[in-house]
């Protein structure tokens, strides 16, 4: 993993040492015929002035096998190509392909070769991209449109497009012979990428610990909070109950205290069997009334009490009229039937 600043010079340098070198071959090939068209041959005539510009492992390879075989460009870095090309076509080049190619030279040696980090801050990269952007595309103005489409490839690939970093790093690999450069920014990528990488081991080790502790107190908060409800729970429930089974006591202790009134009535007239049942339609009222304030309690015994009294009037209703419609007959009382409480 690197840095977005690493991406920077990444994208910097390959512009530069890709699109910047490949304008510079095109000028070279142009430039060439009008010099003899022997590379070889004018590089000997410059030789001596060539030392000056160059360090010996550039003159060898310029100058392979000390001169007696062919030198390839394409083994030469961007130093070299717009080195020659300033000694060689000066008379020949324009003053404004003379000033790109200088502005490429000095981005290389101040921006890029001097950059320790092998990065470069959003502010810089705009500002080299832009000069190196603008001295590719004014190089490239005099050729036919293939060689400008094929710089504006390079611009677009290594200004705006998505870079995959694995793969510029190997185009810097396999092109470190080329360019000391290539080696020495490989070098600086790859120790950055190990300082982030274990600094991002560092932090995610940080935080898989903070994670763990954070887990096990929220676990234990958790629990004792659980402990805590089912406790508080529990004893609302054992309120519930024991409410219930007071209003359950105290309703039987009514019903039953009602009940022995009504056993003890004298049910021997038809006054006597009306009061009768008045009294049990006031209570199974009064029992239905409790029974809507206990809705929500579970109370079978209340509900199999009610449906006994609702039995019993019905019962005693039935011998009213019966009376009513026979005379006055005494009714016997072994036969209502009202359980003792």
């Amino acid at each position: 993993m690197v840095t977005l600043e690493n991406e920077y010079y990444l994208r910097t340098i390959l512009l530069l040492c890709e699109g910047g070198a490949y304008i510079a071959k095109q000028i070279i090939g142009r430039e060439l015929p009008n010099h003899g068209g022997d590379l070889d041959t004018l590089l000997k005539q410059y030789k001596n002035k060539l030392r000056h510009e160059f360090h010996e492992k550039q003159m060898e390879k310029l100058f392979p096998n000390n001169g007696y075989d062919r030198t390839d460009v394409n083994k030469w870095d961007i130093q070299m190509l717009i080195g020659v090309m300033l000694l060689l076509f000066r008379k020949s080049l324009s003053d404004e392909e003379k000033q790109k190619l200088k502005e490429i030279k000095l981005i290389r040696h101040e921006v890029l070769a001097h950059s320790p980090s092998a990065s470069l801050y959003l502010e810089k990269y705009e500002d080299v991209q832009k000069d190196l952007r603008d001295a590719i595309n004014t190089l490239a103005n005099g050729f036919d449109q293939t060689i400008e489409d094929k710089c504006k490839e390079y611009i677009t690939t290594y200004a705006s497009e998505p870079l995959e970093v694995k793969s510029a790093i190997k185009r810097l690999q396999e092109a470190k012979d080329t360019d000391d450069l290539f080696q020495e920014v490989i070098t600086v990528i790859r120790k950055s990428q190990e300082t982030l990488s274990n600094e991002i081991h560092a932090v995610e080790s940080t935080v898989r610990q903070d994670l763990k502790e954070t887990q096990l107190a929220f676990s234990k908060d958790l629990r004792q909070e659980v402990g805590r409800t089912k406790e508080n729970l529990t004893d609302k429930l054992n309120l519930v109950e024991d409410n219930v089974r007071q209003d359950v006591k105290t309703t039987k202790e009514k019903l039953a205290e009602q009940m022995e009134k009504i056993e003890g009535a004298q049910c021997n007239t038809f006054q006597g069997l009306t009061e009768v049942s008045s009294q049990i339609k006031a209570l199974q009222q009064w029992l239905v009334d409790n029974l809507k304030e206990q809705r929500n309690r579970t109370n079978e015994d209340l509900n199999s009490m009610s449906q006994q009294l609702q039995h019993k009037a019905e019962d005693i209703e039935f011998k009213v009229r019966s009376y009513d419609e026979t005379s006055s007959q005494p009714i016997d009382r072994g036969n209502v039937g009202i359980p003792a409480s």
